[in-house]
C-alpha cells in the first residue's frame, strides 16, 4: 500500500498579504459578513479537497514535502473555472498532484450570497507532509 501525502490547509484570502501604506478602514457589517462568508467557503473547499488526496506514483516523491499556493477560480454555481499555481512547492510532481486533486474535487459548493459576482478567485496554501502511518 502506498502512503498518502497528507493535506494541511491554511486560509489566505486574495490580497490579504498585500502591503498597505495606511491603516485599513473599519470594516462595515457587509464587508465583515463577506469576509466571514469567504472564510467559511474556503473551509468547505478544503473539506472537499481532502476527499481527493494526492497519492504519489513515484517512490522518490513519497518522501517529498512542500507547500503549494493554489489559485482557484470558482463560478457562482461551484464549477471550477481555473486552477493554477501562484507559488510552486519546488517539487514538480507535488505541484501537478495538487492541481489534479483540485480538478478531481470539482464541482465545489455554490458560492454563498455574501460573496458578490459571478465568480471568485481564492488563494489556498496546500502543504504536503509525508505520513508513513497512512
Amino acid at each position: 500500500m502506498r502512503p498518502i501525502i497528507g493535506f494541511c490547509f491554511l486560509i489566505l484570502l486574495l490580497g490579504a498579504c498585500a502591503p498597505k501604506t495606511e491603516p485599513p478602514p473599519e470594516p462595515t457589517p457587509v464587508a465583515a459578513g463577506q469576509k466571514d462568508a469567504q472564510q467559511e467557503y474556503l473551509w468547505q473547499v478544503m473539506r472537499r479537497l481532502a476527499q481527493f488526496p494526492y497519492i504519489p506514483k513515484a517512490t522518490a516523491t513519497v518522501r517529498e514535502s512542500g507547500t503549494v499556493l493554489l489559485r482557484l477560480t470558482v463560478s457562482r454555481d461551484g464549477r471550477l473555472l481555473d486552477v493554477g499555481l501562484e507559488r510552486s512547492s519546488g517539487v514538480p510532481s507535488l505541484d501537478a498532484g495538487v492541481i489534479e486533486s483540485a480538478r478531481r474535487a470539482s464541482p465545489y459548493p455554490p458560492l454563498p450570497a455574501e460573496i458578490q459576482g459571478d465568480r471568485h478567485r481564492f488563494l489556498l496554501p496546500v502543504s504536503f507532509r509525508y505520513n508513513p502511518r497512512r
